[in-house]
């Protein structure tokens, strides 16, 4: 197993070339522009393809060479004898030129986007050294297979995404064509890596704290949860309001640091949420059962204090509506009213701070009376009135329901 102080080293190397390559191409890209450009679209599109060209190449050697060592150094540790590993370059012309071709267009303006420009082309340089790190693990991957060597997707950073995690939880594949298809396959700002398995056990954890078992069963307990299905949009946006270390099969805990739990209350019991299990009760005591309901579903949340909304997940903010039990009873007809008002206010709060369209966490856990397919129904028809594009409706049994 790669302890976890080693694949930080090989990933802040890994992270060190893209980010060298990356400002190399910008700055050159920038340079000329401000020092030569005419404004013709073509002569830009033409120095950003020879700047690239050059630069391109230059840093996916780099980083084909990294891994290469870093595949040799992993299969000594493993007690493997295998020729020496090669490096694969994906640099090709016709990416380059391509790439300069279409980011051009940002030029082709009245107002041309110049810095876009050359940190699209930045962008690019990094991107193709991580295709040129990880195609160099798969090539000597493909090359081993007859000596029982595996390759494994493994993530990194937290920008994880449901097909990065899917590819994850499979563990360590042999090569073919199918999953060198399918494993050779990068979104933007991906930072995955291919790492070898040379044990020819499938069910490895190959790297400290990424073992593909607890992913897996932490993408069927989404599923289950939610009811969407692997390769859906829907799927994809649940993955990305959990937690990442809850993914990879940590548990997760709300964060109180900017507003400590005991403004909240105290629980007499662990678990018990009834308005008399909790003592010593803040204003806002009712949000703990919707920080527990988060959390059971894997999603973490960053609470703040009054002068803020609720609280941030994923650095999306999203204000908490938990309607505790009227003074006096609503009349005939106003029972769902609770709703409305609770949304609307959200809504202004929103509006207020210039946060755009509201993300409501709404809980009628301390209110009694309808139904809860009636509330949903209510307020599925005021988040059209008031704008509301997103809420997790708490239901009764503490399970969450996204409704967009």
């Amino acid at each position: 197993m790669i302890a976890a102080d080693q694949w930080r080293a090989y990933n802040e190397a890994v992270d060190e070339i893209r980010r060298d390559a990356a400002e190399a191409v910008e700055r050159e890209v920038s340079d000329w522009i401000a020092e030569e450009w005419d404004g013709d679209v073509a002569s830009a599109r033409e120095a950003a393809q020879r700047i690239m060209a050059s630069q391109v190449a230059e840093h996916d050697r780099r980083a084909a060479a990294l891994a290469a060592e870093w595949y040799d150094a992993q299969g000594r540790e493993a007690g493997s004898r295998l020729d020496r590993a090669v490096t694969a370059v994906t640099y090709t012309k016709h990416d380059v030129d391509n790439l300069a071709r279409y980011q051009a267009t940002k030029l082709a303006v009245d107002t041309p986007d110049v810095a876009e420009f050359a940190r699209m082309c930045g962008e690019f340089a990094a991107n193709d050294a991580m295709r040129s790190l990880n195609g160099t693990i798969l090539r000597n991957a493909k090359r081993d297979r007859a000596k029982g060597v595996r390759f494994a997707r493994v993530t990194s950073g937290r920008n994880t995404c449901a097909f990065c995690l899917m590819l994850a939880g499979r563990g360590a594949v042999y090569h073919t064509r199918k999953t060198a298809g399918e494993f050779d396959h990068w979104h933007r700002h991906c930072t995955c890596k291919v790492v070898p398995c040379f044990s020819g056990n499938p069910h490895e954890v190959l790297v400290e704290g990424h073992d593909p078992a607890k992913i897996e069963s932490r993408l069927k307990q989404v599923e289950a949860m939610t009811g969407t299905e692997r390769g859906t949009r829907e799927f994809s946006r649940e993955v990305a309001l959990r937690d990442p270390d809850w993914l990879l099969g940590d548990e997760v805990g709300t964060d109180y640091s900017l507003n400590p739990r005991e403004n909240y209350g105290t629980l007499l019991t662990p678990g018990d949420y009834s308005p008399e299990g909790i003592v010593n009760r803040g204003n806002e005591w009712r949000d703990l059962w919707v920080h527990h309901a988060l959390e059971r579903a894997g999603i973490k949340p960053v609470v703040h204090g009054k002068q803020d909304i609720d609280m941030t997940i994923n650095g999306e903010w999203w204000e908490v509506k938990s309607p505790d039990e009227p003074k006096s009873p609503p009349g005939p007809g106003n029972e769902l009213s609770f709703i409305e008002s609770n949304l609307r206010k959200a809504s202004r709060q929103f509006k207020k701070r210039g946060l755009g369209s509201a993300h409501v966490v709404f809980s009628p856990k301390y209110r009694d009376g309808p139904p809860e397919s009636d509330m949903l129904a209510e307020v599925r028809k005021r988040m059209k009135q008031h704008r509301i594009s997103e809420v997790l409706y708490v239901k009764a049994d503490g399970s969450i329901l996204r409704l967009t």
